[in-house]
């Protein structure tokens, strides 16, 4: 498993920047949980690797991820250094309930909307709890739980899922549902790169005008262009589109185009929520206002 993950790894990164960002998300999302199950604290303990993997010039793209990992978490006080907020623990009631957000890209049967922000440290923390509801089935059930803070004087932005860093298993529960912040996956550990769609002036992905716009209430819009706290390499690239530059930045900018930027937003949104609900543009590429900027970021680099 280690050596075909190190080869994948090796191929994909001579390969066109293209399939780069159209693999490497699932890849490191599957190498980071296959590791899980094989961890390594010190390379020099397997000399049977070493050779293995350096007669094949492949070394250098073998990813350890030390047992040790899990039980240290370092993520919180560089957020903190970053001058980035905190999130509370969840199930806290720090957390301000904004209600249930009428679109999500991911499908799920019931979104809600948490923000959180400390009055000591400007900027603000979005929590969105998915839900899965089958009654026929009796589950009724917080599935996925991604939370995002991000600093309004740094332009910094931190990140957690509700994966446990004892198991390596989402944490499940209905409204009931609490852990620990310390206790959870971060920016360090994820292995999906959240910056893949998370791009732009600021990191959170927002709908103007709806549930999901907590920007009445707090600051959501840094004083510097947003970059991730993350040491696997994140990086928020410059913009495809900068604001006022072409139709579909008329009010935001467009964020560097890649297969998961293009196909789990862009699209999405052109067909579902912009530039608002009701007159979607729809992801065509004709020569009308909005469909010619999109017709050029289908040439560019989305897929139809």
């Amino acid at each position: 498993m280690l050596f075909k993950n190190s080869l994948i790894d090796a191929m994909l990164s001579n390969a066109d920047k293209s399939v780069q960002d159209k693999y490497f998300p699932l890849f490191r999302l599957f190498r980071h949980h296959t590791h899980l199950l094989y961890p390594i604290s010190r390379l020099a303990d397997y000399s049977w690797i070493l050779e293995f993997l350096g007669q094949r010039s492949l070394l250098e793209h073998l990813i350890l991820i030390p047992p040790q990992q899990q039980d240290s978490d370092d993520y919180i006080e560089t957020c903190r250094d970053n001058d980035v907020p905190i999130p509370p623990d969840w199930g806290s009631s720090d957390w301000e309930y904004r209600g249930v957000a009428e679109t999500d890209f991911l499908g799920s049967d019931r979104t809600e909307v948490w923000a959180y922000s400390d009055p000591a440290v400007p900027g603000a923390c979005m929590a969105l709890p998915r839900w899965r509801i089958n009654e026929a089935a009796g589950i009724n059930e917080v599935n996925l739980l991604g939370i995002i803070c991000q600093s309004q004087t740094t332009g910094k932005a931190c990140f957690w899922d509700n994966i446990s860093k004892e198991t390596g298993q989402r944490i499940r529960g209905g409204e009931d549902l609490t852990f620990k912040i310390a206790d959870i996956h971060n920016g360090d550990m994820l292995g999906e790169n959240c910056t893949q769609c998370h791009r732009g002036k600021n990191v959170f992905l927002i709908h103007p005008g709806t549930t999901i716009d907590i920007s009445s209430d707090y600051d959501i819009d840094p004083n510097v262009r947003y970059q991730p706290v993350s040491s696997q390499g994140w990086t928020n690239p410059p913009a495809f589109a900068e604001l006022g530059d072409g139709a579909c930045a008329s009010c935001h900018e467009i964020g560097d185009l890649s297969f998961s930027y293009c196909n789990m937003l862009l699209k999405k949104a052109a067909n579902l929520t912009m530039p608002n609900a009701d007159n979607p543009a729809g992801w065509v590429g004709d020569d009308s206002f909005y469909g010619s900027h999109i017709q050029a970021m289908i040439d560019d680099r989305c897929s139809p």
